[in-house]
C-alpha cells in the first residue's frame, strides 16, 4: 500500500481522512463547521494570511459541500487578498 505524504502544516480547522479508492490511498480534508467563518474573521481583524490560514483556504476551495456564504467569505478573502488588503505571511500562526 502507498503511503501519502502528509502536509507539511496541519491547520486546526481541518479533520484529515484517508479513504482507500480502488487501491490507491487519497486524503479527503473536512473543514470543521465555523472554520471559514473563524478565519474570515481573524484575517479581517489582524490583516494578514497565515501559511495554516492559507492551507485552511486551499482546503475551502476544495471542498465541494461549502454553503454559499461559505464560498462568498472565501471569494471576499481571496479578492483582499489580490487587492493588497491581507498580507500572505509565513508565519504559522498570526495569533499571540
Amino acid at each position: 500500500m502507498k503511503r501519502v505524504p502528509e502536509a507539511p502544516v496541519r491547520h486546526s480547522m481541518q479533520v484529515p481522512e484517508i479513504v482507500m479508492f480502488f487501491g490507491h490511498v487519497t486524503m479527503q480534508i473536512h473543514l470543521i463547521p465555523g472554520a471559514i467563518a473563524e478565519l474570515f474573521a481573524q484575517a479581517s481583524a489582524s490583516g494578514k494570511l497565515s501559511l495554516a490560514d492559507r492551507y485552511a483556504l486551499m482546503a475551502a476551495i476544495l471542498d465541494e459541500s461549502l454553503s454559499e456564504d461559505e464560498r462568498r467569505a472565501v471569494d471576499r478573502l481571496l479578492r483582499s487578498i489580490s487587492k493588497g488588503q491581507l498580507v500572505p505571511v509565513d508565519e504559522l500562526s498570526v495569533v499571540r
